[in-house]
């Protein structure tokens, strides 16, 4: 089990979980507040968690875990000696770039400052620092402390070393890893959600839906597909012939439903090649036979969350 010494810079909803998803992989983790802020809150949450993981079998032991997690109000304590430290405070730029500052100045030089910002770049509030080199976004899916994937985005001077460094570190503890490779505003999976919430909201100000069949149309539709495959993959296996046969018909549809976000040859290129590589074509109909057997699974799930919800 690892046993590298992790730090988590704030006691909020993401700082909290991302304590628990590194503690639950084994790591012994600080996680640090703001002195003269009540933690009992914070504490109460991770222990409801945690009892939560454990009853759906996620983790062995919820007591184990939280053994792991230590508090502190001192953050120059708990970065001594450790390899990775994540901050998870507001999206403020003066905000994270004083709390950088201080982190760069008191971690070791070996340690990756990583922030858990979902809307900033790492250029914004690392530029001036003498350790910028070691800096990196880390953008977990909300909650960390199960949801799997991680938006790792550098800045133009972040080294190499510690972008693959920090992704080993994320693998390791069950994370995956999606590499951004220019910086973005909202990155990656922020811009995926708020592509379809503005659209969302497009439709039902000009009365085409409405809101609550709108949410009937996701939970109970895209989302279900989308619990087990990407909007690429969801295409490619909704054509008998796959990425190549829908994009004759469903491009046309796109760019005649967005005509000033047209995109290159090479971008559907791409994505070909990764599907017929990920999936040759010959094998178009198990995976749709994969596919239904899931989602026939998660069909039952549904239907008994749905039942608890209402009781």
């Amino acid at each position: 089990m690892p046993d590298n010494k992790i730090v988590s810079v704030g006691r909020g909803l993401v700082g909290r979980a991302w304590a628990i998803a590194f503690a639950r992989a084994g790591h012994d983790v600080a996680l640090v507040g703001r002195k003269g802020v009540a933690a009992d809150e914070a504490w109460s949450a991770i222990d409801t968690n945690l009892r939560d993981l454990e009853r759906v079998g996620e983790i062995e032991s919820a007591t184990a875990v939280r053994t792991r997690i230590i508090g502190t109000d001192d953050l120059a304590d708990a970065l001594d000696g450790a390899v990775l430290a994540i901050e998870s405070y507001p999206e403020d730029r003066d905000v994270k770039h004083a709390l950088f500052a201080e982190m760069d100045r008191l971690a070791g030089p070996d340690c990756i400052l990583c922030s858990s910002a979902s809307g900033i770049g790492a250029s914004e509030f690392t530029e001036d620092l003498d350790g910028r080199h070691r800096c990196v976004i880390t953008h977990p899916c909300n909650p960390p402390s199960f949801l799997r994937v991680v938006e790792i985005s550098p800045a133009p001077w972040t080294a190499r070393e510690v972008v693959e460094r920090c992704r080993k570190i994320m693998e390791d503890i069950g994370k995956s890893t999606v590499i951004v490779k220019k910086e973005i505003m909202g990155l990656i999976l922020n811009r995926l959600h708020i592509a379809l919430v503005v659209e969302g909201l497009r439709l039902v100000d000009r009365g085409y839906v409405s809101a609550e069949d709108l949410e009937k149309v996701v939970k109970d539709g895209v989302g279900p597909r989308w619990a087990f495959m990407g909007p690429f993959e969801t295409l490619d296996l909704n054509a008998p012939d796959g990425w190549r046969e829908v994009m004759g018909y469903f491009g046309d549809l796109m760019k005649r439903m967005y005509p000033d976000r047209g995109w290159d040859d090479d971008a559907v290129e791409q994505v070909d090649e990764y599907r017929r590589r990920y999936l040759p074509r010959e094998r178009l109909d198990d995976r749709r036979a994969w596919r239904d057997r899931q989602l026939m699974a998660l069909d039952v799930l549904k239907q008994k969350s749905d039942m608890e919800w209402q009781q």
